[in-house]
């Protein structure tokens, strides 16, 4: 009868390799979010948008407090104009604003977190039960059977590592490639992003 290692090798080894491959996507993903956030701290600040107003609420009067109050938006100067033009003046200085947000390093920390999720589910589905092959796996080795057939790569040290790597990143930290302190930088932006198009309308 065949020992449990090499009953159940071929299987562990494509879990294996599922699980490898989300542990290295989730540090490289991990290390690039640290880079980006170091890079955002000193790459532009995020907007202060305390004085905006809706763009529906744009006449002549409150288009020069706000070209004046909010010099950022770059208003051009008004002394007439019709109510349409003025507000597409506002709304275009808007628009500007949230394309920058968007593209403004927080929100791109937020792409690679979205990666990951998607990465994630994908090998998720494809493991199955890999993590509980490799644990049966493990287990069965660590009994000292004689004929164990190890695929490339896999032994019982590794398999272990692999196991406390995927419970790490994946149970206890549920995937989250983001530090506290950078996912509540990437809720500001959004909010931040959100309030803005909630002004123009959107």
């Amino acid at each position: 009868m065949a020992a449990p290692c090499e009953f159940i090798d071929a299987v562990a080894a494509k879990a294996y390799d599922g699980v490898n491959l989300l542990n290295k996507k989730f540090q490289q993903l991990q290390r690039l979010a640290s880079l980006i956030e170091q890079a955002g701290d000193v790459g532009g600040f995020l907007p202060d948008i305390s004085g905006l107003i809706p763009v529906t609420d744009i006449d002549l009067s409150a288009y020069t407090n706000l070209a004046a109050a909010c010099p950022g938006l770059n208003l051009p100067a008004f002394s007439s104009g019709n109510l349409a033009e003025l507000q597409a003046e506002v709304l275009a200085a808007y628009g500007r604003m949230v394309s920058d947000i968007v593209n403004h390093p927080y929100l791109r920390m937020d792409s690679l977190q979205e990666e990951m999720t998607k990465v994630q589910a994908e090998i998720n589905d494809a493991l199955g039960v890999g993590l509980q092959w490799l644990e049966c796996l493990q287990a069965a080795c660590n009994l000292g059977e004689a004929a164990i057939k190890f695929s490339a790569g896999m032994n019982a040290a590794s398999i272990q590592q692999a196991i406390t790597d995927y419970t790490e990143r994946f149970i206890t930290k549920n995937g989250q490639i983001l530090t506290d302190a950078a996912k509540a930088k990437v809720d500001n932006a959004k909010s931040i992003k959100n309030t803005i198009e909630g002004l123009m309308g959107l």
